[in-house]
């Protein structure tokens, strides 16, 4: 099979949880060398399932240096590391592809996050708002918003914001929910119910 398709292979054994053959195919597959971005993508992730961030990180980086570079490659490993929880190679791939000037809306909310947990809050809401220009339907950077703006006391603008998020499948039942607090606050009774009703149903 391919070097490629020997990737794939290792994936998915890891994924499946045997990590010894898993790794079998993933030397297997390096000990030939990594051609193409793909292939740098899909070995880091294998490191990156396994436990091994830094490893995903040293390959990525030994890649860049012979040429194997691509935006590509660092807004999946960027997503890819999201969605598995590996956040120090989610990070690191995200603020690689700002600094190539080709950030997206994911990206931005990523770092948004990070910069706001590390209590840099305007640094964070200036880098969240320029996540919702790149998607204003990106419901969980809204919802994001959203949430602070309330915490700031800027409830009508929280209202406005929180509504948007609630018309994103991904973010609806919590963005309601936080809109009916919102809501209360205002005394818009009527409209906080009905967004308590809907964060029960599961409605956008």
């Amino acid at each position: 099979i391919s070097r490629e398709e020997t990737l794939v292979v290792a994936y998915l054994e890891i994924r499946k949880g045997d990590e010894r053959r898993g790794i079998d195919f993933l030397e297997r597959a390096r000990s030939g060398g990594l051609e193409t971005p793909r292939q740098v993508l899909a070995a880091s992730l294998c490191y990156s399932l396994l436990g091994h961030p830094e490893e995903a990180l040293s390959l990525v980086r030994e890649s860049a240096v012979k040429g194997i570079d691509s935006p590509s490659i660092y807004e999946e490993l960027g997503s890819a590391g999201t969605v598995l929880g590996d956040s120090l190679l989610a990070q690191w791939a995200w603020e690689r592809l700002r600094d190539m000037g080709q950030e997206t809306s994911e990206c931005l909310f990523f770092l948004a996050s990070s910069e706001l947990g590390q209590g840099d809050q305007a640094k964070g809401m200036a880098t969240l708002t320029r996540s919702i220009q790149l998607d204003p339907k990106n419901g969980r950077a809204l919802l994001l918003m959203g949430n602070l703006r309330h915490r700031l006391g800027q409830l009508e603008m929280a209202r406005e914001i929180l509504i948007r998020s609630t018309r994103s499948p991904e973010t609806a039942a919590e963005a309601n929910r936080e809109l009916a607090k919102v809501c209360r606050t205002l005394r818009l009774d009527s409209e906080a119910r009905e967004a308590e009703s809907r964060a029960r149903s599961g409605r956008p």
